[in-house]
C-alpha cells in the first residue's frame, strides 16, 4: 500500500506537470517526452521516462512514433531521435481512458478532441497530440484515475508471468533465494523503482533493482527453456528487450545490470 501511495504521489506530480505544459500554445519536445512518460511508451533507448532524459546532453533532437518494434527495427531513422512505441502500459492507460470516458460522457466532449470512441492503439501514435490533450483533460477532472486503472490492471498480468518463471526457475533448479527472493515472486520483486535490492556478494558495491536481478536469472535458464516459456511470459519478455536497450544507451545511469554482466 505504502508504494502504491507512493506510485500515485509521483503520478499526480507529472500530471501537474502537464497541466501547466498544457497551457503553452506551441508543442515542445519536453511536452512530447511528458506524454510518452505518462503512457510508458517503449522506447529504441530502452527508458519509458523520456521526461528525464537531458535531450541536449545526448545529443536527441525529436521523438518518432512508431506502431510497433518490428517497424522501429525495419525503419531508418536519424541518429538523433528517439522511436517510441506501446507497450502493454501504453495500451492498458488506453483501456483505461475509454472506461472512463465510457462512465462520464456528461462531462467530457470526445468529439472536441477530434476523436472518437473507442480509442485505439493506432490514435495513441497517429493522433498523439489529440490524445495527449483529452488525457490531460480526463486527469484534470479526476486525477491518477486512468493510470491507476492501468497500473492496477498490469500488476496482475505481470504477477501472473512472475509466477510462470518462477516455475521455470524451479524445474532448472535455480535457487533464487541465493539472490535474496522467495517464490512465487511478488509483484514488487519486479517493480522498477521503488524495491531497491542490494547484494553484496552477487553484486559487490552495486545498488540495483529487483526487476534486474530477475533479468539476470532469466538469462541462466537454458536458451530452449527460455524459447518454450516465450509465448506465456510475453510482457516479461518486452520488458527484458527494453532493459537490453537501455543499457546499451546507458540513459539514466551507468546501468549496474550492465556492470555485472561485463565482470
Amino acid at each position: 500500500m505504502k508504494r502504491l501511495f507512493t506510485f500515485v504521489i509521483i503520478t499526480c506530480l507529472l500530471f501537474s506537470l502537464s497541466a501547466c505544459n498544457k497551457r503553452t500554445q506551441d508543442v515542445t519536445i519536453q511536452d512530447v517526452a511528458l506524454y510518452v512518460t505518462l503512457m510508458e511508451f517503449h522506447t529504441s533507448i530502452g527508458t519509458s521516462y523520456l521526461y528525464y532524459v537531458d535531450f541536449e546532453e545526448q545529443g536527441f533532437t525529436e521523438i518518432v512514433f512508431v506502431h510497433s518494434e518490428e517497424e522501429f527495427f525495419e525503419g531508418n531513422f536519424p541518429s538523433d531521435a528517439i522511436m517510441v512505441w506501446p507497450s502493454l502500459f501504453s495500451r492498458l492507460m488506453l483501456e483505461g481512458m475509454n472506461s472512463w470516458i465510457q462512465g462520464n460522457e456528461d462531462r467530457i466532449d470526445i468529439e472536441t478532441y477530434s476523436l472518437s470512441m473507442p480509442l485505439t492503439v493506432s490514435d495513441t501514435i497517429d493522433d498523439w497530440d489529440n490524445v495527449r490533450s483529452l488525457l490531460l483533460s480526463i486527469s484534470s477532472i479526476t486525477p491518477t484515475c486512468v493510470q491507476t486503472y492501468a497500473f492496477n490492471r498490469y500488476r496482475s498480468i505481470i504477477s501472473s508471468e512472475l509466477e510462470i518463471l518462477g516455475e521455470a526457475f524451479e524445474a532448472s533448479d535455480i535457487d533464487v533465494t541465493e539472490y535474496g527472493f522467495v517464490l512465487p515472486f511478488s509483484f514488487w520483486d519486479f517493480f522498477y523503482g521503488y524495491e531497491f535490492y542490494f547484494d553484496p556478494e552477487n553484486f559487490p558495491g552495486i545498488d540495483v533493482t529487483g526487476r534486474q536481478v530477475i533479468f539476470v536469472l532469466y538469462e541462466k535458464l537454458d536458451e530452449d527453456i527460455r524459447m518454450q516459456i516465450m509465448s506465456e511470459i510475453p510482457f516479461f519478455v518486452e520488458q527484458y528487450r527494453a532493459e537490453l536497450r537501455r543499457i546499451e544507451w546507458d540513459v539514466l545511469f551507468v546501468s549496474p545490470y550492465k556492470a555485472h554482466r561485463t565482470h
